[in-house]
């Protein structure tokens, strides 16, 4: 082969390489799709409910059947947003609808719960310096009756002796 022809077939192998390059580039770009709002809100809804069960599990709360249903509800947004992605749009709207109401109301739950906590925490710490107080008097009263009771016994023993009167010889 002479000099053209070579040039000539590395020039259209090179093209062909960059015309598949920027074609797999477009390709890459136009599956890249906007997640609709919806999406990001019933997200944000989720995680609003996870920041309330995390504060009502700080506060000192049972929170596990919350976490269940949380977990529960990101399994139906992760098949809401395969939804979307698959073309069954109002399917997926009508499952974004539902995991917003219902992590609205674990949120709810979870604010609820948090508030019980905290006022349980409340009456227990009340609770416990008022038996704190009786016991610190009650020990005292007892002290002061047992001391009672001894000093009774001591002066009768001391009244019943027979003191010795003993002189000292020079």
């Amino acid at each position: 082969m002479d000099g053209k022809a070579k040039l000539l077939i590395i020039g259209f192998c090179s093209l062909l390489v960059l015309t598949s390059i920027s074609g797999a580039n477009h390709l890459v770009k136009s599956e890249i799709v906007q997640k609709p709002s919806q999406l990001v809100e019933a997200e944000k809804a989720l995680q609003d409910a996870f920041v309330a069960v995390l504060e009502a599990e700080q506060a000192g709360a049972s929170i596990t059947g919350l976490i269940d249903q949380l977990n529960s509800y990101i399994d139906h947004l992760a098949h809401a947003e395969m939804s979307f992605r698959t073309g069954n749009i109002s399917g997926a709207i009508d499952k974004i609808a539902s995991i917003i109401k219902a992590a609205s109301e674990v949120k709810t739950e979870a604010v609820n719960a948090q508030s019980r906590a905290l006022t349980s925490s409340v009456v227990a710490f009340r609770l416990n310096v008022v038996l704190s107080f009786a016991g610190g008097f009650f020990f005292v009263l007892l002290l002061y009756v047992v001391w009672k009771l001894y000093r009774l016994y001591y002066i009768k023993r001391l009244s019943t002796s027979k003191p010795e009167v003993r002189t000292i010889e020079a």
